[in-house]
């Protein structure tokens, strides 16, 4: 009995101990996924990002987003690249372009050129610094280049390489021979720009569309009056057309010669135009003195021998800073626009289309107004001040090609007969 009551407790033992080995292995098998290491390959941060909404917006990794940010911002917009690809063009063509010139000697003659000494001296300045390549300008009138290049073109020995002249007389004279070169400057083309008047916009009249981009625009002066304020009172100051009609002005006035080309023969065209033949009678039987060269009489004014030159252009008043004279609106303002052009057979064609792309390119409309008093075509060229800012004037439209060529002549002649009539000689 003893022996048997020995082995079953020794069998209630061994089952015991047979249990507590199962729970020991089925404990072993439950740590054997070890959720905890999960947790450290990866961590529960990302899991709540899907959860709750506030966790999202502070852990939304801003890693993903910040690597894409820097690879748009340097993905240039179509502008920018437009931009750059014309730069890079721009830029090789300039250094050919002046390779060019300066293979060819070196040199560039201008017929008319700036006229104004300030601007001729900036302007060849420019050149030699920047290009080694020495400018001269032949400040004749227009008439007289005009014979001087038929001359030469005749004579297949052109002297000149480029033209500057206006519309009246650079208009029909394109148009009598195979004068000019066709060529657009790359500045005109200049992607974002905005002008106040197109390089390129004669070529859109359809009478010199065949010509292509043989003349180009390049400057923009406005003609109002010039008067000196030591002999001028300030109530006396004319506010529009009406007022040249007081007899304050009788023999204090000066005109420019509407009965020949130039500024005085537009201001005719547009008060006889807007005003009428009764009106232009008597504006000019109110004791006006006609002038033919207007830098005399700008001088005039200044000096005190006249009180106003009706027709005058802020670009004549340039070396007059320090006299009593300054320019002023009468009611409306006139452009009067300049054009050139590239002379076909000229010694240094690379220096002349160098010259053509100055002109329009920003640093050579900032030389123009700076030296010139032009006011800039190229909106991007900050004006020096109102006298240069177009946005601040009173203007008149720019003429037509209709009627630089046909209304402008016709009142040429109109002119003639009404100041002979008056007694004009």
């Amino acid at each position: 009995m003893g022996k048997r009551k020995s082995f079953r407790i020794l069998g209630v033992l061994a089952l015991a101990l047979v249990l507590l080995l199962s729970l020991a292995a089925c404990a072993g098998q439950t740590a054997t996924p070890a959720p905890a290491p999960q947790a450290t390959t990866a961590p529960a941060a990302p899991q709540p990002t899907t959860a709750p909404p506030a966790e999202k917006a502070t852990a939304a990794p801003a890693t993903p987003q910040a690597a894409a940010a820097p690879a748009a911002a340097k993905a240039p917009s179509t502008a920018q690249s437009d931009w750059d690809k014309w730069k890079a063009e721009y830029d090789a063509e300039i250094a050919r372009l002046a390779d060019d010139a300066r293979k060819a000697g070196g040199k560039l003659v201008v017929l008319f050129g700036p006229a104004i000494p300030e601007q001729e001296d900036a302007t060849k300045k420019y050149f030699k610094e920047k290009w080694g390549i020495e400018v001269t300008s032949l400040n004749t009138n227009a008439t007289q280049n005009m014979a001087k290049m038929e001359a030469e073109l005749a004579a297949k020995k052109v002297m000149a390489d480029y033209f500057e002249s206006g519309p009246a007389a650079h208009f029909p004279f394109s148009l009598k021979a195979d004068f000019f070169l066709d060529y657009a400057p790359p500045a005109a083309l200049e992607p974002g720009v905005k002008w106040a008047l197109h390089p390129l916009d004669p070529g859109k009249e359809p009478a010199l569309a065949k010509l292509g981009n043989a003349i180009i625009y390049k400057d923009y002066a406005i003609y109002g009056a010039a008067i000196n304020s030591n002999l001028v009172p300030a109530n006396r100051i004319p506010k529009g057309w009406d007022d040249l009609l007081d007899p304050f002005w009788k023999g204090k006035m000066l005109y420019y010669d509407p009965r020949v080309t130039g500024s005085g023969n537009s201001w005719f065209t547009q008060m006889y135009k807007l005003k009428g033949e009764d009106f232009v009678r008597k504006f000019f039987s109110n004791g006006v003195t006609l002038v033919r060269d207007i830098p005399v009489g700008v001088r005039q004014v200044a000096t005190g021998e006249f009180a106003m030159l009706f027709g005058a252009s802020s670009k004549w008043l340039a070396g007059f800073a320090d006299t009593p004279i300054k320019l002023v609106d009468p009611g409306v303002m006139l452009p009067v626009l300049g054009t050139s052009s590239i002379i076909k057979g000229g010694p240094n064609p690379s220096a002349a289309k160098l010259y053509q792309n100055f002109l329009v390119s920003k640093d050579g409309q900032e030389i123009q107004m700076r030296y010139g008093d032009k006011p800039p075509i190229r909106l991007d060229v900050k004006p020096l001040s109102d006298l240069h800012d177009l946005t601040k004037w009173n203007l008149l439209k720019p003429f037509t090609y209709d009627d630089e060529i046909v209304q402008k002549p016709k009142m040429r002649e109109t002119a003639t007969k009404l100041l002979t009539e008056l007694g004009f000689k």
